[in-house]
């Protein structure tokens, strides 16, 4: 029997080429869709899943409030890790690690500067297992000056030679012995090293007591019986045991009267499992996901495939009446309605599979493209798995019975003596049904279409947003610290370049982590102490970028007091009492009250946006340099002269001082444009996945324009003959697809506003949500439906009277 169904499934395909084409492209391009989105959703939700115990793994986060001004980061202190092992017998294992900086290896004549070098205690690879190509993973970071490799690094400096035992040199300064050679951590993880040194070559930094100080990665793994709430609630308590005289030390206040007057400081046990896609703290060492954009790619999955499947209802509804005869012959001849059922599900299952072969095709063909806009690496291997092969196949019958459920039932309805007497029953096919289902449609297009419009004015905001700097022709070389007090003769050659107007090292950047002290005013009392965002900057930090002064003056290398002076921003003003406070003296509070550094305020600048538009502007207080360090980076701005000779006269000035170090550059305004890659990428794919959404949903329109001009052939016919002309037909035709296009407006801009909303909540400057939108994204709709139905409409109305009104 099934042969049978498949062989007048066939002939039935091959009879009617059009019609199997538009239905097999519509699903193939819904279904394309759909799998790149399931690739993206997997891949993002597979995170750390590598990691054995990923379900036991935790990493300890630190959130608190200072007067109001509140703070969440991913780091916690250097005593957290061995507290824990010491008073928490429901922990198995814990670990550190953090960056010491971007130091340049040196093995022979080569030289990198490296950025992806953390130091972490020897039990890293207890925490995080990993499979060691080489060395032991016991006592590979047991001793001081040792480091772990990744394969891809051993390589770059070692070649195919064995790296083990041989010794990497850092900045001049430090010797480290390679003792191992681990794969390269996978893509899917939140955080990705290129090498593990050894804590313990910092000894008295690794094992400092200031529980106050957040500068290292803390992360555990309890044992399979821990209640991790319980446990939650036990980490906390250590707040008032370490945490509380040390902040009374610094204050100067007791800590319960801190708590008194809002402030607290607490711990927070993150699953590692959900950083990914569940954490957006100060210091992350990577940018995470979101799990908003997971809800919405599957959200639009869902919905592409959804149009694509009632596309498919809407044509073979529409072909419906030329296989009238048909259900009638088979009847007659002693087919039930359950075996009539079979046959049209066989169809629709048999073109589900050949859509799903041409979606596959075009799933090979789009994931570079995919790939490139998402940022991910997605690998087209994964079809070839046949676990894989076999969720696809069921996938596809799914797809096709879910199509093809309601013509199947609907075609298989229809009575045989009427059918063979000529009467097509297309009432029964319920066409508030059939419209319900196109208003679905482009109620879908039309919220996409919305949703890319306000992407598109947000971004178009930030970039026009004024941020309070200039972003604009400035170079930023990176990793000047790494060539040491050679940065003073660079930096006064690159001053006498024609091309360069001013220079300036800084510890950081606009739109990079910056640090946080805790200030106060001198006169002020313990309990009036603030967190103040922080950088270090020479004197021409404000020259470079633009950034205004709203009373006072900047750093003066004429002055040698400026040594001990501070510039804060106007809000860091506002939290110390908004008054002008050029000339009073700013405590920046450390570990006892006889180490705060006393720090003259010369100047306020006006605020500006140092981080995305995500945060609201926080305290900042500019220090100045010492006199040796310099930051890492130089940032030089540029007059508008001839580019590349520029970049190569300061690349040959680099390479006078740098030893052999790389000349590494960007520019600052693509680095600050980096801040919003995710929601650019969003606009992007939304855009297309919209585009997509709405051609799918014109074949549906297409397919009820073709039942409904069917069904009123007669009336058509009749009207001419009663004198309405080839516009007035075509304007009754098309009224009715008007109708259901503004209802289905009206369903999706409720909807599209809410969802939208939420996702403006996001950032703490955002564009308002205009209702401009709504009105172009009904336009745009409405003119696609009367475009799509335009053909059958005029054909319609073409007709001669004569054979529409013998029509059957």
């Amino acid at each position: 029997m099934l042969v049978s169904h498949l062989k007048i499934a066939a002939r039935n395909l091959r009879r009617q080429r059009g019609y199997a084409l538009i239905n097999v492209l519509g699903l193939a391009l819904g279904i394309a869709c759909c799998l790149l989105i399931l690739l993206y959703v997997r891949d993002e939700l597979s995170y750390d899943a590598h990691y054995p115990d990923v379900d036991r793994t935790y990493r300890v986060a630190v959130e608190g409030s200072v007067a109001g001004n509140t703070f969440e980061q991913a780091v916690s202190s250097a005593p957290m890790a061995a507290a824990l092992m010491r008073e928490f017998p429901e922990i198995e294992m814990a670990t550190r690690f953090r960056s010491y900086g971007y130091p340049v290896f040196r093995y022979g004549e080569k030289a990198f500067s490296e950025e992806k070098i953390y130091w972490a205690d020897s039990t890293f690879f207890d925490v995080f297992p990993r499979p060691f190509l080489a060395g032991d993973a016991a006592s590979a970071l047991n001793r001081p000056e040792t480091i772990v490799l990744t394969e891809s690094m051993a390589r770059k400096y070692f070649g195919t030679a064995d790296p083990i035992g041989k010794r990497l040199n850092a900045d001049n300064r430090r010797d480290y012995v390679v003792t191992g050679v681990i794969p390269d951590f996978p893509a899917n993880g939140h955080f990705h090293f290129d090498a593990v040194a050894a804590l313990i070559s910092y000894k008295e930094d690794a094992d400092n007591n200031r529980w106050v100080s957040h500068n290292f990665y803390t992360y555990f793994r309890v044992r399979p019986d821990a209640d991790i709430t319980a446990l939650q609630t036990k980490v906390n308590g250590l707040v008032p045991r370490y945490v509380g005289p040390q902040i009374e030390a610094v204050t100067g206040v007791p800590f319960a009267e801190l708590g008194n007057a809002g402030g607290y400081l607490r711990y927070r046990l993150q699953p590692i499992g959900d950083i990914h896609l569940h954490s957006d703290l100060d210091y992350e060492i990577e940018s995470n996901g979101d799990i908003t954009y997971i809800y919405l790619f599957a959200a639009v999955a869902i919905g592409i495939l959804l149009i694509a499947c009632i596309n498919y209802m809407n044509l073979a509804t529409a072909r419906s009446a030329n296989r009238a005869r048909e259900v009638g012959i088979r009847k007659t001849l002693g087919s039930n309605r359950r075996q009539l059922i079979r046959q049209f599900l066989t169809e629709s299952v048999l073109m589900s599979l050949l859509a799903f072969l041409l979606a596959v095709l075009l799933v090979w063909m789009l994931l570079p493209v995919f790939n490139t806009i998402s940022g991910k690496t997605i690998d087209f291997a994964r079809f070839g798995h046949p676990l894989t092969l076999a969720a696809i196949l069921a996938f596809a019958a799914l797809v096709g019975i879910l199509a093809g459920s309601y013509p199947a039932f609907f075609l298989a309805a229809f009575p045989p003596v009427t059918t063979l007497k000529g009467g097509v029953t297309t009432r029964k096919g319920s066409p508030l049904l059939r419209s319900a289902l196109v208003v679905f449609q482009f109620a879908i297009s039309v919220g996409l279409i919305i949703g890319t419009f306000v992407v598109a004015d947000q971004m178009d905001y930030i970039r026009n947003k004024r941020l309070g700097f200039t972003t604009e022709q400035v170079l930023v070389i990176h990793k000047t610290d790494d060539i040491g007090d050679q940065i003073f003769p660079f930096r006064d050659q690159l001053r006498q370049m024609p091309a360069v107007r001013q220079v300036s090292s800084s510890t950081t950047l606009p739109g990079l982590a910056f640090g946080s002290t805790v200030f106060r005013l001198q006169e002020a009392g313990g309990e009036a102490s603030q967190l103040l965002w922080t950088a270090n900057t020479d004197h021409y930090f404000a020259d470079v970028f633009d950034i205004e002064l709203r009373h006072g003056r900047y750093f003066d290398p004429t002055r040698p007091a400026d040594t001990a002076a501070v510039i804060i921003n106007e809000t860091a003003m506002r939290m110390l009492g908004g008054t002008n406070p050029i000339g009073q003296t700013l405590l920046m509070l450390g570990p006892t009250a006889d180490q705060n550094v006393p720090l003259r305020i010369i100047g306020v600048t006006r605020d500006f946006h140092f981080e995305s538009l995500h945060q609201t502007i926080r305290p900042l207080a500019i220090l100045p340099f010492g006199k040796v360090y310099q930051g890492r980076y130089l940032s030089v701005r540029l007059a508008a002269t001839d580019l590349p000779r520029s970049l190569a006269e300061m690349e040959t000035v680099w390479k006078r001082f740098a030893g052999g170090q790389a000349f590494e550059y960007t520019f600052f305004d693509e680095d600050f444009a980096q801040l919003y890659a995710g929601e650019m990428r969003t606009g992007t794919l939304l855009t297309a996945f919209a585009a997509v959404a709405i051609f799918i949903a014109c074949l549906g329109l297409f397919g009820l324009a073709s039942f409904i001009t069917l069904q009123r052939t007669k009336e058509i016919g009749i009207r001419k003959v009663l004198g309405a002309t080839v516009p007035q037909v075509v304007v009754m035709l098309g009224k009715e697809f008007a109708r259901w296009v503004v209802v289905a407006n009206l369903i999706a801009w409720p909807v599209a506003w809410w969802v939208m909303h939420r996702w403006l909540e996001g950032f703490a400057y955002r564009t308002a949500i205009r209702w401009e939108i709504f009105l172009a994204a009904a336009l745009l709709a409405l003119l696609t439906a009367i475009l799509t139905v335009s053909y059958q409409t005029i054909r319609a109305a073409l007709i001669n009277p004569a054979k529409s009104i013998r029509y059957e």
